[in-house]
């Protein structure tokens, strides 16, 4: 339900018509259609039954979107919290690179990218280092470097939040885009699909990030963070702005979470929820689609109309010249 004009409703419904199935399509249809005949997408009905809704995301986040209730929780930093203590051996390893550390949250298919990374950034005391937070099922096995340090069991809050921290390499996934924000750490986003593109046009737009492409080398990429994150002060200055927001707000996300859900308990059997209508008008692709189908519905029938107003002139004078010919012919 998208609150911006049709234009711009059909364009961000293109990159999911892209990369959806056909073919799960059609079977999903078919069983709709079959079983839910009568389903009504009537914009007023839809969310009739729903008494509470829970998004995990924050309106520091992409939010070209309209509630279909008051009853819409933003709950997507209420896990954020204030940051623990590394593990001392890696701390006292992290210590000793003055130019602090580079925090990198990429998949495993990034290995090579990484790798190259940690040598072009600078070594021993006056350089920096590489902490690489990988998932515990992912089986990675590097050439020992001396800057590059790879986990699997860290809180990932506590790295992104690390004092140390110059910049984070993500994919901008909403919990990694939220995180980064609420501790102030400027990014380097290499997004994967399109609601990753848009936090990441967003993260730029806010002033504290770059994007960059997944196929960027890694001489480019230690460019974007010496040069441009860590030795340009703009960025954390944008970071601690964003996160001086988000910490400062009169209702954290964790306390509308617990009031909400106490409202829902309290007001069970009230009906109140009726009260609570939407604020703005938003509109469903079914009703777009609907205009579309009227318009080419209108167009095809003023073509045919329009072909028959200019032809059936020339059809008559035809018939009537041909009367005169055979009349005259007779006589």
């Amino acid at each position: 339900m998208h609150n911006n004009g049709f234009l711009d409703r059909i364009n961000n419904l293109l990159p999911d018509l892209e990369t959806s199935n056909s073919d799960y399509l059609f079977h999903v249809s078919s069983l709709v259609t079959k079983y839910l005949p009568d389903v009504n997408v009537d914009i007023k009905d839809l969310y009739s039954d729903v008494r509470l809704v829970l998004w995990g995301g924050d309106t520091v986040l992409r939010s070209n979107f309209v509630p279909l209730t008051q009853l819409f929780v933003e709950v997507g930093c209420h896990h954020c919290r204030g940051v623990h203590p590394l593990p001392s051996d890696l701390q006292k390893s992290l210590i000793t690179y003055k130019q602090g550390t580079i925090v990198v949250l990429l998949d495993n298919e990034y290995k090579t990218l990484v790798t190259e990374l940690a040598k072009k950034l600078p070594k021993g005391r006056e350089g920096q280092a590489v902490v690489w937070l990988i998932n515990k099922n992912d089986k990675i096995v590097l050439p020992d470097k001396e800057n590059l340090f790879v986990h699997t069991d860290i809180d990932r809050q506590d790295l992104i939040g690390y004092s140390r921290t110059r910049v984070v390499l993500s994919h901008c996934s909403d919990t990694e885009f939220l995180e980064a924000a609420f501790h102030g750490s400027p990014m380097i986003c290499l997004p994967r699909d399109y609601k990753e593109f848009l936090n990441s046009e967003r993260a730029v737009e806010l002033g504290f990030a770059r994007t960059v492409m997944t196929y960027v080398s890694a001489d480019d990429l230690a460019k974007f963070t010496v040069q441009m994150i860590h030795e340009t002060i703009n960025y954390r200055e944008n970071a601690r702005k964003v996160s001086l927001a988000l910490r400062d707000r009169l209702n954290p996300a964790s306390d509308r979470l617990i009031y909400w859900l106490g409202y829902i308990a309290r007001t069970k059997d009230s009906g109140s929820e009726n009260l609570l209508r939407p604020t703005s008008e938003g509109k469903l692709f079914v009703e777009d689609r609907k205009l579309i189908n009227g318009m080419l519905i209108g167009a095809f029938f003023g073509s045919i109309i329009t072909i028959f107003c200019m032809v059936a002139p020339r059809i008559i004078d035809e018939y009537h010249q041909e009367g005169r010919l055979r009349r005259q012919h007779a006589l």
